[in-house]
């Protein structure tokens, strides 16, 4: 879809598309912010809620799948744009990390926990949107597992006990 697609499609002059975005990464950012901005409501609410570590991630992860289910379209989108290198989509992409990861305390280890999480919840439910042939409970419980042994991992190894970055907010 081009510029002038857009403009046409929304009722507006193609110079007004430029005007508001710069080009079209900068509007594949502002796309990008506002198709996630409820999953990402959803995930702070899951790394702010007062369970248990484990509880945080089955929960986050229960909500990849959801949104990813009844959003298809965007999920494809959100495969292209993680691919893309343009400043603006990476800008957006890394101010996406870093308000889960202040949700999570704000840490540099939150923040690379956070990378990796969410990396690893993007890559998988995409590629199981492209091949659903594994049942979307079976999905849930291999990637919960998954994300699971990487965050306990870091428990036993970088925190006392069961004590993770206290969240914020």
């Amino acid at each position: 879809m081009t510029f002038e697609d857009i403009a046409a499609e929304a009722g507006v002059s193609r110079a007004l598309v430029y005007t508001y975005f710069g080009d079209k990464g900068g509007l594949l950012a502002a796309v990008y912010s506002h198709a996630l901005a409820k999953l990402d409501e959803d995930l702070r609410a899951a790394l702010t809620a007062e369970v248990a570590p484990r509880d945080r991630v089955q929960q986050m992860v229960a909500h990849y799948l959801s949104f990813a289910r009844s959003n298809v379209g965007v999920w494809h989108f959100l495969g292209h744009v993680a691919a893309t290198q343009h400043p603006a989509l990476q800008s957006a992409r890394r101010a996406r990390f870093e308000a889960l990861a202040e949700a999570w305390g704000g840490t540099g280890e939150a923040r690379i926990a956070i990378a990796g999480l969410i990396g690893l919840l993007e890559a998988a439910v995409l590629n199981w949107i492209e091949s659903p042939d594994i049942d979307g409970d079976h999905v849930a419980a291999l990637l919960e597992e998954l994300a699971w042994s990487g965050i306990e991992g870091l428990l036993a190894n970088r925190f006392e006990g069961d004590r993770v970055p206290e969240p914020t907010g």
